[in-house]
Formats: C-alpha cells, structure tokens, sequence
C-alpha cells in the first residue's frame, strides 16, 4: 500500500529479510508536476505494487541513489523494464542486468 507523506511524495513499504533479519525495503515515489513519477530504489515489486504506482502517475525513472541498493535491482528493472534506470558508477546490479 502507498502512503503519501508530503504533497507528491509517496513511500511503498516492501519485506526485505537480510542476515537471519526483517529489515523492510522502502521506496519512494515522487510525482513531478509533468504526471510523471521518480521511483526511488527497487524492490521485488508484484503486479499489485506496479499498478499502486500507476495509479499515482506515470512512472518515469528508476533511480539507485548508492552501490549498495542492488539487492532488489534484478526484479525490480524486470517490473519497470521500458524505463531508464538511472544508478551510480560501480553498481554491481548492472553487470546482473545486461549491464544497462
């Protein structure tokens, strides 16, 4: 479920479980003025989360602000695979990718 926490800005809580813990995976969403919409890292999106983005805007970017938001990047490019994915030098989820 998406909660908007400002005008335009939305967060979309996913489960991430690492080393044996829950530690939660959130992305954020940001509607530009355009309609458009920055998703903010990746998660394992399902059908469910894709169309609750959607329904905001129209997904414009995915965005990897650091090197180390690679874990959900193979599922979550495959989820929003027509889009620019934007990611810092280094970023090991590239090379799983095709190296975009």
């Amino acid at each position: 479920m998406i909660e908007e926490i400002a005008p335009n800005l939305f967060l979309q809580r996913h489960p991430l479980r690492m080393a044996g813990c829950q530690m939660g995976r959130i992305v954020s969403l940001i509607r530009l003025n355009s309609g458009k919409v920055v998703i903010h890292s990746t998660a394992n999106f399902t059908q469910d989360d894709v169309s609750e983005i959607h329904n905001i805007g129209t997904p414009g970017w995915l965005v990897e602000a650091t090197c180390f938001h690679d874990t959900c990047s193979k599922t979550g490019r495959a989820a929003f695979q027509h889009l620019p994915y934007l990611v810092p030098p280094g970023f090991k989820g590239v090379e799983a990718l095709g190296g975009l």
